[in-house]
């Protein structure tokens, strides 16, 4: 064993390059991914993906050889280009490189690309309040240009897109046309989806948050777009010294990398690695889901609980929920709001947790302390006078349910170690609850309706 490692109780530098060296290990900075783009990624949403795909498939014949199944999204493409990497002396710490400016315009540029590896004409959205022709100069072909004020694409310019998507697939109900695409609610406008369903193209839309799995322009060419349309950028800047990117510039650039990326290759590969042509509905393994996966906690033993004399001794195994029952006695409402209260003995004994009702008539009140644990149920009673605005006070039991009274607004949900803690302290939650044996349950309120 090496001398540093007795001395530093560590491996160094050293070891680490050569562990990595020696089994193909590389450093690698993971894509960031957030917790609900990971949790959507999961089987059930999966299945249902690929179950609708497969019945369409079945009912039309057309799609069975991929020329009929297309899919559409959008990408930002800025004014302000992602700069790309570049070589340079080693012990240099500070690398620029030219920007057209600090933030960029954005221009939404929508593809729309088919399983057999096709491409349809590009559609362009200007941040503008009206579209002119110059602004798509030097596009591909049959380019579509649009105009909305954030340059973001909405319902009325997504009608335009499926008047595009029409014209160019030939769909009708004699011809139907599949597109797949995202469900963000620019897509499902009552107009656009009139005209595709008058039109014959069969809308499937993909969960939220699974387009970088199921969406091909997302898994397979969008990356290579991005590439070329940064580097389109970096050349143009080159060659115009001294002048920025300006939107009525994109077009040329966008063009050229449409082009470059829109490739049979690409496209084809893109829909084979989400399982949609050809049809795959096991592409994806259990290690895909893992991230969706939400660890079972067990609840810690009641041994590991504090415990202090005179106090409430629960077994958590045995105990689920505390029942909280109607009153026996039927009393006249003042309203229809019920509260859960402390109420303390003139004795010095520790406060209860009670549900009541408010009523328009002094009562009694019955304080009920209860001692819990897997064997025995003990209860001390004590009485008090009440005013108008107090409550009359139900029993409290061990049962397997929640019985909740008729006008209750809300309760609150308390694991039983949260409890015991309270009770050891002396301070009980001042909110309605109830206690439940499973403590990942962390819930607020529950809220209930009044019949």
């Amino acid at each position: 064993m090496p001398k540093s490692w007795t001395d530093n109780e560590m491996a160094g530098k050293d070891w680490l390059t050569l562990f990595k060296r020696r089994n193909r290990f590389s450093s690698r900075r993971p894509e960031p991914c957030s917790l609900a783009r990971a949790t959507a990624f999961n089987r059930n949403n999966v299945n249902n993906f690929y179950n609708n795909l497969e019945d369409l498939i079945k009912r039309n014949s057309a799609f069975a050889n991929g020329t009929r199944i297309f899919n559409l999204d959008e990408t930002s493409t800025t004014t302000v280009q992602k700069p790309q990497k570049v070589i340079a002396p080693l012990g240099r710490k500070c690398i620029e490189k030219v920007t057209s400016g600090e933030r960029g315009t954005l221009v939404t540029t929508c593809c729309i690309v088919s399983a057999s590896g096709n491409a349809l004409p590009p559609v362009m959205i200007f941040p503008r309040k009206k579209f002119k022709d110059h602004m798509i100069k030097n596009t591909p072909a049959g380019t579509l240009g649009l105009a909305t004020p954030s340059g973001w694409m909405n319902a009325d310019s997504f009608t335009e897109v499926m008047k595009h998507f029409i014209k160019h697939t030939n769909s009708c109900k004699e011809n139907p046309s599949m597109l797949v695409m995202d469900n963000h609610e620019s897509h499902l406008s009552i107009e656009a989806i009139q005209l595709a369903k008058d039109c014959g193209v069969n809308l499937l839309t993909i969960h939220p948050h699974t387009s970088g799995k199921l969406q091909p322009l997302d898994v397979g060419v969008f990356s290579a777009f991005k590439v070329y349309y940064n580097a389109g950028i970096d050349s143009w800047l080159m060659t115009h010294p001294g002048k920025p990117v300006t939107i009525y510039d994109l077009g040329e650039i966008i063009g050229a990398a449409f082009l470059k990326a829109m490739t049979p290759t690409n496209i084809t590969r893109a829909f084979a690695k989400c399982g949609i042509y050809p049809f795959d509905r096991n592409l994806f393994t259990d290690e895909d889901f893992l991230p969706s996966t939400v660890t079972d906690r067990p609840g810690p033993c009641s041994d590991c609980l504090p415990r202090e004399e005179g106090l409430i001794n629960v077994n958590i195994n045995s105990m689920n929920v505390i029942e909280l029952g109607a009153p026996e006695e039927t009393t006249t409402a003042h309203s229809s709001e019920h509260s859960i209260s402390q109420t303390c003995a003139t004795s010095e004994k520790p406060c209860s947790p009670t549900l009541g009702t408010s009523t328009t008539q002094p009562s009694q009140i019955e304080t009920t302390v209860v001692s819990i644990n897997h064997q025995s149920i003990s209860k001390e009673v004590e009485t008090k006078n009440l005013s108008d605005e107090d409550s009359i006070l139900t029993k409290t039991k061990v049962s397997n349910t929640v019985s909740v009274p008729s006008g209750l607004q809300s309760l609150k949900i308390l694991a039983p170690e949260v409890l015991i803690s309270a009770i050891s302290s002396n301070k009980l939650p001042p909110k309605p609850y109830i206690i439940t044996p499973d403590t990942r349950r962390c819930f607020d309120t529950i809220h209930f309706s009044i019949s």
